[in-house]
């Protein structure tokens, strides 16, 4: 009995500690599972917007996307697509730009929103704070940047961390002490915007151990002009301390760089100050915060919360890692020795030193340089040629240029266009311009519109590979007169491609002013002949008249009237003898000098311009009659 109690009881103590045993494993697993639930799990794609407070290409914001790009794009586990906002305020910053601002987000992001927001500088933070809630609910923001940080401004908020741009002005003061043992004020350079009142504010608090040494002036309502005649004149006690200068009192912008060049290199004491963005620009150093670091720390706080952290537990970054960068160029231009250079300090614009070479290194290179000469000895003998096919078409444009500049005849040379290339000086002498004024015009500018489509078609035959010989257009002197031209024109060839129109043109005016002449002279000499006829005629008739009355009167005076009839006669007689002589002139001229010969329309047009004008003609007609 006992015994089977005892078993019994052993039998039941071992049941209770199994089903303990597996309802303990069950609560285990289901823990496990809760937890596992709960963890965030980090995605395998993910969103991020940046924003920015400036405009793109500002130097500082392509520092600081450059450093989260390098996190973000070159060596995140994770695909990111960054999605980028620049939100310019160093050109407009009011409530009503703001309102835009948050209507376009609003609009753009409502049904895209992004995992992660990296805001870059104080506008984009504060903007961020102000619509995170209403427009980007729920969404973890990293900034940096941030000049003057105030964590009671988002203490309720906690999807908020980030880097502080912790401005070290008190370093870079005792830097500046160290190297200008005799400083005693400081010049200090800012603006009014939000960045730069947020700089004022972080220099007050951080000067507080330097009232006493150091005396602070303000230059931070003045224009860039009035600045650099401030600056140009200040006593060697002096620095300059440059914050931020991007916009001045009428409200004209400056990037950091051209407010840096326009300052430092007419100041008459050392520039300095605590900003990336205006070094290798005149600044002789400081204490530097990095824009690229900056930008670089965000993005690795943002891909922590993209691969699976609590924005909530990450701490804030007070402190990016500063030390002294100077500028070798403006260490010599004050005279600063390199012992008075603090160790650790990174020197810019330093002219390179004696490098230790490795042993491999300079063997490749020996070998290099043999293979090198070997390859200038093989190819010396060509060189050799080249030269002498150089000097030989060097020699050839002499001859070229010597022929054209004393050629009496138009050389020319013109593009596809129709533009001139080139003109020979004795443009001056046939049109009255100047090479140099021609060359890079068109040239149916200086033709005559009459004459343009016939010389507008004869250039584009060349063009197509034709050549033109013997073609006659005008151009218009500088004068207003009209020159005649005779042009022998072919195309330039380079490489199988026609390139333009090569030619030569001949000054023919006097010639064409001899054949109308000689036109008109033919023109005359047929007036004179009818004219001689119709005159004999005119004459005889009236003789034969006084002929038949003289036959009935036998006056004494019948035979002196008789006689100048006779006499009268004979003239008209020597008239008639002068038509034929006149008309046997005329047709020598029809057959040796083809006189009488019509020109086409290209000719009847320059005829039109070669006629006199009417006291010409008038003086013609009196010398033929």
């Amino acid at each position: 009995m006992n015994g089977d109690t005892v078993q019994t009881q052993a039998s039941m103590q071992g049941g209770h500690t199994a089903i303990h045993y597996r309802a303990t494993l069950l609560l285990i697993l289901v823990l496990t599972a809760v937890s596992f639930c709960c963890q965030p799990v980090a995605a395998e794609e993910a969103e991020v917007l940046v924003l920015h407070s400036y405009h793109p290409g500002m130097d500082l914001v392509e520092l600081e996307q450059e450093g989260i790009d390098s996190v973000l794009k070159e060596s995140a586990p994770v695909r990111v697509n960054l999605r980028i906002e620049h939100m310019d305020t160093k050109r407009i910053e009011n409530d009503a730009y703001f309102d835009h601002l948050a209507d376009l987000y609003r609009y753009k992001y409502a049904s895209t929103p992004p995992d992660v927001i990296i805001t870059c500088d104080d506008p984009a933070f504060e903007f961020a704070l102000a619509h995170h809630a209403e427009i980007f609910a729920g969404i973890p923001i990293v900034f940096c940047g941030v000049n003057y940080f105030d964590a009671s401004r988002f203490q309720n908020d906690s999807l908020v961390t980030g880097v502080v741009e912790t401005l070290d002005i008190a370093g870079t003061l005792t830097l500046a002490e160290r190297l200008h043992p005799a400083v005693s004020q400081v010049v200090v350079v800012n603006d009014g915007t939000m960045t730069g009142i947020a700089n004022r504010k972080r220099l007050l608090e951080d000067t507080e151990n330097f009232r006493g040494r150091f005396e602070f002036v303000f230059l931070d309502n003045m224009t860039i002009p009035e600045i650099r005649e401030q600056v140009a004149d200040l006593p060697k006690t002096s620095i300059v301390l440059l914050l931020s200068y991007n916009q001045d009192p009428n409200g004209v912008y400056y990037s950091y760089g051209d407010a840096c060049s326009e300052i430092a290199p007419v100041s008459s004491v050392p520039v300095y100050s605590v900003f990336e963005m205006y070094l290798g620009r005149g600044v002789l150093g400081g204490m530097i915060v990095s824009g690229r670091e900056q930008g670089r720390t965000a993005a690795g706080l943002a891909l922590r919360i993209l691969q699976g952290e609590d924005a909530a537990a990450i701490p804030i970054v007070h402190t990016v890692e500063q030390h002294p960068i100077l500028d070798q160029e403006q260490l010599d231009r004050f005279g600063i020795a390199e012992t008075a250079i603090p160790a650790g300090s990174s020197i810019i614009n330093r002219p390179p030193s004696t490098v230790a070479v490795p042993l491999e290194i300079v063997s490749g290179a020996i070998g290099c340089l043999i293979g090198l000469l070997g390859i200038i000895l093989f190819q010396k003998s060509d060189i050799r040629k080249r030269k002498r096919i150089e000097d030989r078409l060097r020699e050839s444009e002499e001859k070229f240029r010597g022929l054209a500049q004393r050629s009496f005849d138009m050389i020319f040379m013109l593009d596809t266009e129709e533009k001139f290339t080139y003109i020979s000086p004795a443009a001056e002498k046939i049109i009255g311009y100047r090479p140099e004024y021609i060359v890079g015009k068109n040239s149916l500018v200086f033709v005559p519109s009459p004459f343009r489509e016939q010389t507008k078609d004869a250039f584009a035959k060349v063009l197509s590979g034709e050549n033109v010989e013997g073609f006659q257009t005008q151009m218009q002197r500088i004068d207003g007169r009209i020159s005649y031209l005779e042009i022998d024109a072919l195309p330039i060839v380079k490489n199988g491609v026609i390139v333009g129109v090569q030619g030569v043109a001949h000054d023919i005016t006097v010639r064409k002013e001899m054949e109308q002449r000689e036109r008109e002279a033919y023109a005359q000499i047929e007036t004179n002949i009818e004219q001689f006829a119709i005159l004999g005629d005119h004459i005889r008739n009236p003789l034969q008249v006084i002929l038949a009355l003289t036959s009935f009167d036998d006056s004494p005076s019948t035979p002196k009237i008789l006689e100048q009839v006779h006499q009268i006669d004979e003239i008209v007689t020597q008239l008639d003898t002068g038509c034929i002589e006149s008309e046997n002139v005329r047709q020598f001229l029809r057959r040796n000098y083809g006189l009488e010969r019509e020109g086409g329309e290209h000719e009847a047009v320059l005829d039109e311009q070669m006629k006199p004008s009417p006291q010409d003609r008038q003086d013609d007609f009196r010398y033929f009659s």
